[in-house]
């Protein structure tokens, strides 16, 4: 895993997250999976500051000073995205 740059708990699972891919760790068991991102989330983007919003996880994304906010639903890890313009 390349740009391992955040982790977060959210309930019982220890959410690792890189690029291209993040990890779920069940904190009971210490099972865990390995899961890829879908659709912009496999390329090089780097993670800052994650942020768990009710049943979103925010991730600000950027790349080649372009700016891109992901809302991640925390089950089923589908997304929405949503650009900051230039200022």
């Amino acid at each position: 895993m390349q740009n391992s740059s955040a982790n977060l708990i959210y309930e019982d699972k220890l959410i690792i997250l890189g690029l291209p891919k993040y990890y779920i760790v069940d904190l009971h068991s210490g099972n865990g999976e390995e899961r890829t991102y879908k659709e912009i989330l496999k390329t090089a983007w780097s993670v800052h500051s994650p942020v768990l919003y009710g049943q979103e996880l925010v991730l600000v994304w950027t790349y080649n000073e372009l700016w891109k906010v992901a809302f991640i639903n925390i089950h089923n890890f589908e997304a929405r995205y949503v650009g900051i313009p230039n200022t």
